[in-house]
């Protein structure tokens, strides 16, 4: 198990530790949105069938599982079928700001949400309401530095089952109801396959990998 990820991304250092869904609903609460980043989105998009030829949704559910645990259960299960919560430290000269990501398979898709913790009434006066969505500041955490950190963690995840994968023995099945996919490792194979009463059981979104 991983109790912390470091990225160094445009200047700033970025500690993620996962937290609990509990410990997310509080920073929730006293955080604001930031806006996505629409041009990655699409190129995210572009990765949803089976997200790519050697890593796949089963790939990423299985390193996040024995990297970080079980996912948490306070995820919108029709769309998502797994969801992971983190904290994150934001190392820049000036100060030390909180945010938070949220990692999930929204869709199909791999996707992220950030939020920048409100920790102070200065704060507050430089971001505004809770109920906004606000641009990333190029001052603290920039937007390209968020597209770095979405990188880095899908490369490691990557990287973490291009290691380990040919060990992997962990049974699983999921089900991604949005896509209609159930998806998972059984009888030594990554699998990715319409679920059985599905619209789509002629095989067409029908993959599997060794490990």
């Amino acid at each position: 198990m991983k109790d912390r990820l470091t990225i160094k991304a445009d200047g700033a250092t970025c500690v993620l530790t996962p937290i609990t869904a509990e410990q997310y609903y509080d920073y929730f609460q006293r955080s604001v949105a930031l806006e996505e980043d629409g041009f990655f989105s699409i190129i995210l998009q572009g990765l949803k069938v089976g997200w790519e030829e050697e890593f796949g949704l089963p790939h990423a559910y299985a390193a996040l599982r024995s990297l970080f645990g079980e996912t948490s259960e306070t995820y919108d299960d029709w769309k998502c079928s797994f969801g992971y919560h983190f904290r994150m430290e934001v190392h820049i000269p000036a100060s030390c700001p909180t945010y938070t990501m949220y990692f999930m398979d929204y869709k199909g898709n791999p996707s992220f949400r950030f939020r920048r913790v409100i920790a102070s009434s200065a704060d507050r006066q430089m971001w505004g309401p809770p109920d906004g969505l606000y641009e990333p500041r190029e001052d603290e955490l920039s937007r390209a530095a968020l597209g770095y950190v979405k990188n880095w963690f899908l490369g490691y995840l990557e990287g973490y089952m291009e290691m380990v994968g040919p060990h992997y023995t962990e049974e699983f099945i999921r089900e991604q109801h949005y896509c209609q996919w159930e998806y998972g490792f059984e009888r030594g194979r990554f699998f990715l396959r319409p679920m059985p009463d599905s619209e789509e059981e002629n095989g067409e979104c029908w993959r599997e990998w060794a490990p």
